[in-house]
């Protein structure tokens, strides 16, 4: 029983027959061969392809770990054939790779793939529920714009901090004004003489990202130290399973409030 490919990915097997290429390559010589194929179309079928083992990824010294579909070298798979897509895989974060080493390494795959599927996954809705937003994810959504620019929504629900609201206004601002966010948790003001704390009695604690037909779900935060330092895993969610934690995203949405925003010319009030 043959794996049945599209014609695309029928091309990019052709072209592979002649010896590994990079995205780009790739990119330049299906067009050659009468293809009009978009950067996020041919990460797609690469994506499906490595999914079901009949490519495999050759690292070399110009791989972006953060890029990995877009700057990775392909190859085809020595013994390819029949493979059935697996429903969910693990993602580890970068420390945790280098620390393992070769351990386990084909049957996982790094954070940064794992994210790069879910953005180009997105077609109508990218969901993301993170407590913390911080530059690392300002860069993540800059990597991706051009893909996003053509998907409807981008939804993030997060904690109240002045921080990570104030980047998510420059973000839907300047780079993308189809994102909205809402906050959830539950804050006490206590007053005691002059003294003034605020408590946090109910947080948020969630990391979830949600596209069409995928999720990703686990213990980072997109975050500098949790991209680079920390052991973190997630487990990649793909096809109807993925659906459960959109619902459940979507769920949280209408219990989160959207903070109300000022606009103000000149010097702030």
């Amino acid at each position: 029983m043959a794996i049945e490919l599209s014609d695309l990915e029928r091309g990019i097997v052709e072209l592979l027959k002649s010896g590994a290429k990079r995205t780009y390559e790739l990119k330049d010589q299906l067009r050659s061969l009468g293809f009009e194929v978009r950067q996020r179309d041919l990460v797609k079928a690469l994506i499906n392809l490595r999914r079901r083992g009949v490519v495999t990824r050759i690292p070399d010294e110009y791989f972006d770990e953060t890029r990995p579909w877009t700057t990775a070298k392909w190859g085809l798979a020595r013994e390819w054939g029949i493979k059935v897509p697996r429903r969910f895989i693990v993602a580890l974060s970068g420390a945790l790779i280098k620390d393992l080493g070769d351990k386990l390494r084909e049957e996982t795959f790094s954070l940064f793939e794992a994210l790069e599927e879910v953005f180009y996954n997105a077609k109508e809705r990218l969901c993301i529920a993170v407590p913390y937003i911080d530059p690392a994810l300002t860069g993540l959504l800059c990597n991706y714009r051009a893909h996003l620019e053509g998907v409807n929504e981008v939804l993030v629900l997060t904690e109240f901090t002045s921080k990570g609201i104030t980047t998510l206004e420059r973000l839907k601002a300047t780079l993308i004004p189809q994102l909205r966010y809402k906050v959830l948790g539950h804050y006490l003001v206590v007053r005691y003489g002059s003294e003034r704390v605020m408590s946090k009695v109910r947080g948020m604690h969630l990391k979830i990202l949600v596209s069409d037909s995928t999720a990703l779900i686990g213990s980072f935060n997109l975050t500098e130290v949790h991209f680079l330092s920390n052991y973190d895993l997630a487990i990649l969610v793909r096809g109807e399973d993925a659906k459960f934690f959109e619902k459940l995203f979507m769920a949280m949405w209408r219990l989160a409030r959207e903070p109300s925003v000022a606009g103000y010319e000149g010097k702030a009030p």
